[in-house]
């Protein structure tokens, strides 16, 4: 009986001794699922950011080669204007020559122009010499 009257003592001390570890069990499992959930959203922010990275840099390189892309025509059309308005600036120049009396053989020697071409800024000068003395 003696066993029993100390199991009868102990009885409280081993209540509380449960008591204490079953509630140290639910609070360690509370931090467990509140921990569980900071790190589950965490992920999904994280996963959400690598997301717009991914997003914005496949964006990035498009537009970087529409750009690229761009520039080259635009240099492109850069070039042909710049042979055009220099083609132009020739034959302006061989017919502000022509005016100062320059013949066809000197057009053509002075501004790499054909002989038609010459010829034709010639004519043209005449013309307009003649219509300003008539």
């Amino acid at each position: 009986m003696t066993d029993l009257s100390a199991l009868e003592q102990s009885w409280p001390a081993l209540l509380l001794f449960f008591s204490t570890l079953l509630a140290s069990c639910l609070l360690a499992r509370m931090q467990f699922n509140r921990f569980e959930k900071k790190i589950t959203s965490d992920l999904k922010v994280l996963a959400q950011t690598v997301a717009l990275i991914e997003q914005s840099s496949f964006g990035f390189g498009r537009n970087l080669h529409l750009i690229e892309r761009n520039v080259k025509e635009l240099r492109m059309l850069h070039d042909e204007l710049e042979s055009k308005s220099g083609a132009e600036n020739l034959y302006l120049q061989a017919a502000q020559v022509a005016e100062m009396g320059a013949t066809a053989a000197e057009l053509m020697n002075n501004f790499g122009l054909s002989k038609v071409e010459a010829k034709l800024i010639e004519a043209l000068h005449a013309a307009r010499a003649d219509a300003r003395l008539h």
